[in-house]
């Protein structure tokens, strides 16, 4: 049963109310007719509702008491009043009441703006509750939460986003999603946000941000479009973490896989290659001798000499497979020289290899891992194409960036041209990765034709 304070200066007015409202199945817990019984009443009471009278007795007003309450009671307030002053119904709105009820009052509109009021306020607590529960949910949870709207606008963002970025909610709020992030990468965080869309809402994205000490970390985002019934965009939500360190693990297991891998390739040939070396030479001093004596089989000893070279050739292949790039700064363009003949001999696949200009990589993480890419892309160009024609590598600097692109003119139509997906593809994308990090943590820089 819900209880009612009822403030009204008229007594009789008063009393016939709490009479109705009794038998309408409401309880009364008072009647004040000043602002301050109506004050003392309602911290006395704690009622449910109350129906405020905004002229109340020697002059005093329903808009004070009612705006006092509300600093320590959570309660719905309908003012009742004969006034039709435009002034006075602005100075009410301000208390935020739940409704207005004209003198002379009608008891069945009363009685419904009664359990409007009731229900909405219920409502209103529970949304409130909702609120704070995801509020909490929110700062308790391990990652950058934001919301910003189509112009990249902040308009939300947590408590750990704000300790992340080193700045306070307020310089946040209104300030650009886009701010920290380079210019470099810049526009194309933006295209693939605002490529967000009903039927593909959720984008996951990863791109270097800049420190407020100006140093250079990398994070992981899953953004997501909000869209309202009507379809329109109305706002973005993003759940980030930063993932510098994992970046960093990524590119110590590839150095350490780089480092056994260069250990295998140096037994390779200084050890069973030499040892292959100098098994043909053996068997080409007993050839010499079994000649000598008239020996019948000596195109079984020619087979098993070709075999032992084949093996020593393949041997320092493999080896240089292990260890492609030579440990000086121009090793890369060599490197890839180099492959380009070992297309033609092994494969009969052309590969042409032009170098507009002078090339000097001085980093070895960097060379050998730009190698690895231009390989894996001229196999997915002899893979896919026909044993004909030539494929180009076309390498330069410009600016402050290397550019290598391969072409494929073998001469016939592709049928995966335009494909974006596969296992070569994602190595040369993780690839890029590692050595996108390490030129941003170094700083490393093409320019006059060196990185």
């Amino acid at each position: 049963m819900a209880s009612i304070l009822i403030v009204e200066d008229e007594l009789v007015t008063a009393e016939n109310m709490k009479s109705r409202l009794e038998e309408e199945g409401f309880s009364v817990c008072g009647i004040a007719d000043s602002a301050d019984s109506a004050v003392s009443l309602a911290k006395a009471t704690s009622p449910h509702l109350i129906l405020m009278d905004i002229v109340l007795k020697n002059k005093s007003s329903g808009i004070t008491a009612a705006r006092e309450i509300l600093l320590f009671l959570d309660v719905p307030v309908l003012f009742l009043t004969a006034y039709t002053d435009s002034s006075i119904f602005t100075k009410a709105r301000e208390t935020g009441p739940y409704g207005y009820i004209s003198k002379p009052y009608d008891e069945k509109d009363l009685f419904r703006s009664i359990d409007i009021a009731l229900y909405k306020h219920s409502m209103d607590r529970k949304l409130r509750a909702s609120e704070l529960r995801y509020r909490k949910l929110v700062e308790y949870i391990p990652h950058f939460i934001c919301r910003f709207d189509a112009a990249f606008i902040l308009t939300f963002v947590n408590d750990l986003y704000c300790s992340y970025a080193g700045r306070t909610c307020e310089e946040l709020l209104g300030a650009s999603f886009l701010d920290n992030i380079p210019v470099k990468v810049r526009e194309s965080v933006q295209g693939n946000i605002k490529s967000l869309t009903i039927d593909r809402p959720i984008l996951a994205y990863e791109n270097e941000i800049i420190m407020p000490d100006n140093s250079v970390r990398w994070q992981r985002w899953t953004h997501t479009a909000i869209f309202n019934p009507e379809g329109t965009l109305e706002e973005y939500q993003s759940i980030g973490e930063d993932i510098t360190a994992l970046r960093l693990l990524e590119q110590e297991v590839v150095r350490a896989t780089d480092e056994e891998r260069r250990r295998i390739s140096r037994d390779l040939h200084d050890d069973l290659g030499q040892r292959l070396s100098y098994l043909g030479f053996v068997a080409e001093m007993h050839k010499n001798e079994l000649s000598g004596c008239g020996y019948a089989n000596l195109k079984n000893v020619d087979s098993m000499i070709r075999l032992v070279r084949e093996s020593v050739d393949h041997t320092r292949l493999i080896a240089k497979g292990l260890q492609p790039v030579a440990l000086d700064p121009g090793g890369f363009v060599e490197a890839v020289r180099e492959y380009a003949v070992e297309m033609k001999r092994l494969l009969n696949v052309g590969v042409q290899v032009d170098c507009k200009s002078t090339i000097s990589i001085r980093d070895q993480f960097v060379a050998e891992h730009l190698f690895y890419i231009v390989r894996e892309a001229i196999n997915n160009a002899a893979k896919h194409g026909a044993k004909r024609g030539v494929i180009v590598v076309a390498m330069g600097c410009r600016e402050n960036g290397l550019i290598i692109s391969i072409s494929n003119k073998i001469g016939r139509t592709n049928p995966d041209h335009g494909a974006t997906k596969g296992m070569g593809l994602d190595i040369m994308r993780h690839r890029a990765n590692l050595e996108a990090l390490l030129s941003v943590l170094r700083r490393t820089r093409v320019h006059s034709g060196s990185i």
